[in-house]
């Protein structure tokens, strides 16, 4: 604890609280970029920096944006947890996620942005079923949260990273599909997400992003 918590003065008190503010802001625009897993760093040291960001958002208290990211490391780290065999480990920081957002009255929702805490975590819900196992609750959990995406209106024609959020999403489920024999389905997706990056070649000629969603890399 540190010692401005203990002081007896106001002052001290205030000049807490306003560096508590101030931290708080700091870990929060730190641990924003870093929620997705990562396969250029080992897995064990991924799952480490995740509990390290993970034991300093939590520093920051009572606040609701810390609180989702939280969730949403929470679900990124459950990833690496699986690939190290912890697969108790993973499904409890992927309902720890679940928890946080119920409570941030993020979720349930009838509409998810793409990108979102909520989003992050419910790929990590259906990335789980898909990685033990379970290809069909996979699917319908990849189902379900692409109708609550596109009810949040995505716009895809015109929104690049809500293109490739959904293009993403498609190209899991198609993988999915197939594993199950339903290949007509994952043909189906695969031919939506090519008329996609098609009419962004047409907005955005040559660019490097879109020439390789194209490519299928």
């Amino acid at each position: 604890m540190r010692s401005w918590v203990s002081s007896p003065t106001m002052w001290m008190r205030s000049r807490g609280s306003r560096r508590s503010a101030i931290d708080g802001a700091k870990r929060r625009r730190r641990w924003r970029s870093f929620v997705g897993p990562s396969p250029s760093i080992p897995t064990a040291v991924l799952l480490e920096v995740y509990d390290h960001g993970l034991m300093r958002i939590r520093e920051v208290p009572s606040d609701i944006q810390a609180r989702r990211q939280e969730a949403s490391l929470l679900a990124a780290s459950s990833y690496a947890a699986r690939w190290l065999h912890r697969v108790g480990d993973a499904r409890d920081r992927i309902d720890a996620a679940f928890r946080l957002l119920r409570d941030t009255k993020d979720y349930p929702a009838e509409m998810i942005k793409p990108g979102s805490e909520a989003d992050n975590a419910a790929r990590a819900l259906a990335d789980r079923y898909g990685e033990t196992g379970e290809p069909n609750q996979a699917i319908e959990a990849y189902r379900d949260l692409r109708g609550r995406i596109m009810k949040s209106n995505p716009d895809l024609q015109n929104d690049l990273l809500n293109a490739a959020q959904i293009s993403r999403l498609d190209g899991v489920l198609a993988t999915l599909l197939r594993r199950v024999g339903r290949t007509d389905e994952a043909g189906s997706l695969d031919q939506n997400r090519l008329e996609l990056w098609r009419h962004w070649d047409r907005k955005l000629p040559n660019n490097p992003f879109v020439q390789r969603q194209i490519a299928g890399k």
